[in-house]
């Protein structure tokens, strides 16, 4: 990889009313037949050192959401991370994902389900699951109490796909702690973030 010595600062626009997005990505091979390559990567790095000074540290990166600072009330900005997956089955957008046997596949977690992917954001090919880290909207089998527990399907009455308000007197099952729920409860689903 070429070392470069330069810091550069991009911005979306910023306005009075609608702040625009910026949106950074790697390049896209689109041909369907008789090319070799792949996608572009993006790489999203601190600078190393190779200083042998203690005092000194490599550079970190932050991702930071942007903030809701007025009265008015409104949702804090979300950091999402995406991966992407084929699906088996027929999930909805906002079910709790598991993987298969089958490579980069994943379902609805079945009850009693251990081996958690993410929240399937939209169905498609591939299909993205928001992974851990994320803020997200996701799909219950009930009723979600915002600052409790979300917990995988329970293996007793659990529903494919669906995540279970685990509250806060007791931990999840082992195994199956999947995230806390942090708000926008609207009828069985809420915003959850991801462990």
């Amino acid at each position: 990889m070429a070392a470069f010595a330069a810091c550069v600062q991009t911005r979306g626009v910023t306005g009075s009313n609608t702040a625009g997005a910026l949106q950074l990505q790697g390049g896209s091979q689109t041909a369907s037949t008789g090319v070799i390559g792949s996608g572009g990567a993006l790489l999203v790095a601190g600078g190393n050192r190779s200083s042998t000074s203690a005092s000194l540290a490599a550079g970190g990166v932050t991702v930071e959401p942007g903030q809701q600072t007025g009265s008015g009330g409104g949702a804090q900005g979300a950091v999402v991370v995406y991966q992407s997956f084929k699906t088996s089955g027929s999930p909805a957008a906002g079910d709790v994902m598991c993987m298969t046997s089958t490579a980069s596949t994943v379902q609805d977690c079945p009850a009693g389900a251990f081996a958690k992917a993410g929240i399937l954001s939209a169905t498609g090919s591939p299909a993205y699951a928001a992974v851990a880290g994320s803020l997200v909207t996701a799909n219950f089998d009930g009723t979600p109490v915002t600052g409790d527990q979300a917990c995988l399907p329970p293996t007793s009455a659990g529903t494919a796909g669906k995540l279970h308000d685990g509250g806060t007197a007791t931990a999840c099952p082992l195994g199956q702690a999947f995230g806390v729920i942090t708000g926008g409860v609207s009828g069985v689903t809420a915003i959850v973030l991801v462990y």
